[in-house]
C-alpha cells in the first residue's frame, strides 16, 4: 500500500489563516478581560480555608471575595496531604502607587530666609540682654532651640529623624497594600459560611506576597527562556551549517516562538492568570518542541548530501524529508498528547485547578510545537534558501 504524500509547504498558508484566528480570537479577549497576573508576580494576600461536609461553587466564592474585600480575587480548589478539601484565594493588592507621607524638600531661598530670620532673632535677644531687658522665658527657649538649630546646621550635622519615619512609614504603607487585615478576613469568612451554611470552614492560614521578589523571578525566568532560545540558535546555526546555518536555526526560532504564542494564547482564553505554571510549560515546549525540527534538520541535510551540487527543489527536498519522518513526528506526538491529556482529564475530573493551568496549556503546547514545525520551520526555511 502506497503510502500518501502530504505538500506541507503548499498548505502552510492553511495554518497561517488558522494562526491568525487564533492571534485575533486571543486579543479579543485581552481586550475584554485584560491579562491576569498571578499575586506572586504582581504583590497581594494568599488566605486558604479547608472545608467539609459540601460542595463550594468557586466563582461565585470568587464573587463574594471581590465584593467583601473590593479588590481583584481568584479562587482555586485543590486538595491537601491529608485528603481535604481546599479554597486558596488569591487577593491582589490594593493598586495604585504605595504612597508616603515623607515631606517634600524645602526651597534653598526659603531655608535662607529662614536662617536669617534665626539669626535676626537671636541678635535682637542680644541686643535686648545687653539693654537690660530680659526676653520673656518661652521666647527664651524658643530662641535658644532655634539657635541650637542653626549652630548645628552651620557645623554641618543632619538629622536622620524625619528620613528614618518617612521610610518606616513607606514600609507599612506597602505592607498595607498586599496583605488583608483581620477585619477584612473575618468579614470574609462570615460572607462565605452565610452563603454555605452547610459546609464547615477552617482557616488553614494566610500571608503576604511582596510583588518585589515576583517581578524579580519573572524577570530571570523570562531571561533563561531568551537564554536557551539563544543558545538553541547558536547550537542550530553550527550543527545544520550545511543547510543554511543561520537561516534554519532563524526558521526554527521562528517555529519555537510560534508555540510559545500558543500557550499565551491558552492562557489567556482559559481565564488562568500568568504564574509560574506559565513559565514552567514555557521552558517544557522549548525544549520539546526543538525536537522535531531537528529531526527533520537532520533528514533535510542527508537527502541535500544525496542530491550533490545540481540544481535542488527546495520545496520537494523537505516536503520528501517531512514525509520520511512523519510517522515518528506523530507518534511520538500522540504518545505524549495521551499522557499530559491524561492528567489535563484527571485535573478537570477532581477539580485540581493548579494542574489544569499546567496540563492543559502543555497539551495545546505540544500539538502546537508539531504543527508549527511542521507548516512553519521546514516552509519558511524553503523561501528563505529560494530567496538567497
Amino acid at each position: 500500500m502506497r503510502k500518501r504524500y502530504y505538500d506541507f509547504c503548499k498548505n502552510s498558508k492553511w495554518f497561517c489563516v488558522a494562526l491568525a484566528v487564533v492571534y485575533v480570537a486571543t486579543l479579543v479577549v485581552i481586550f475584554i478581560n485584560g491579562i491576569g497576573v498571578d499575586i506572586k508576580f504582581t504583590g497581594g494576600a494568599l488566605l486558604k480555608y479547608s472545608y467539609t461536609g459540601g460542595t463550594v461553587d468557586l466563582k461565585n466564592v470568587e464573587s463574594i471575595a471581590e465584593e467583601t474585600l473590593g479588590r481583584d480575587v481568584t479562587v482555586q480548589e485543590n486538595t491537601d496531604s491529608s485528603g481535604n478539601k481546599m479554597l486558596t484565594i488569591s487577593v491582589a493588592n490594593r493598586g495604585g502607587t504605595v504612597v508616603t507621607d515623607e515631606p517634600a524638600a524645602a526651597d534653598e531661598d526659603e531655608v535662607a530666609d529662614s536662617d536669617e530670620e534665626l539669626l535676626g532673632a537671636a541678635s535682637d535677644a542680644g541686643e535686648e540682654v545687653l539693654d537690660g531687658e530680659a526676653p520673656e522665658v518661652g521666647a527664651t527657649n524658643d530662641e535658644t532651640k532655634e539657635g541650637e538649630d542653626v549652630a548645628t546646621a552651620e557645623d554641618g550635622e543632619v538629622t536622620t529623624t524625619g528620613a528614618e519615619d518617612a521610610e518606616t512609614t513607606g514600609a507599612k504603607a506597602e505592607a498595607d497594600a498586599y496583605a488583608v487585615n483581620v477585619e477584612e478576613e473575618e468579614a470574609l469568612i462570615t460572607a462565605i459560611r452565610e452563603a454555605y451554611p452547610d459546609v464547615t470552614f477552617t482557616n488553614a492560614g494566610s500571608n503576604s506576597v511582596s510583588a518585589s521578589m515576583g517581578k524579580e523571578t519573572l524577570i530571570k525566568s523570562l531571561i533563561a527562556v531568551l537564554i536557551a532560545v539563544g543558545l538553541m540558535l547558536i547550537y542550530i546555526a553550527i550543527r545544520f551549517r550545511k543547510i543554511g546555518g543561520w537561516r534554519a536555526g532563524f526558521c526554527a526560532i521562528v517555529s519555537l516562538i510560534i508555540s510559545l504564542s500558543f500557550v499565551f494564547a491558552t492562557f489567556v482564553i482559559m481565564g488562568s492568570s500568568l504564574s509560574e505554571n506559565f513559565i514552567a510549560v514555557l521552558l517544557t515546549i522549548l525544549g520539546y518542541a526543538i525536537n522535531n525540527t531537528i529531526i527533520i534538520y537532520d533528514r533535510v541535510r542527508e537527502n541535500k548530501a544525496k542530491l550533490g551540487r545540481g540544481r535542488i527543489d527546495y520545496a520537494k527536498l523537505v516536503n520528501d524529508s517531512m514525509n520520511e519522518t512523519l510517522t515518528r513526528t506523530i507518534n511520538t506526538t500522540i504518545t505524549t498528547s495521551i499522557a499530559i491529556g491524561t492528567v489535563a482529564v484527571m485535573s478537570i475530573v477532581f477539580r485540581i485547578e493548579s494542574i489544569i493551568s499546567f496540563a492543559f496549556p502543555m497539551l495545546v503546547g505540544i500539538i502546537a510545537g508539531t504543527l508549527s514545525t511542521l507548516f512553519i520551520s521546514g516552509p519558511l526555511w524553503v523561501k528563505l534558501q529560494k530567496s538567497k
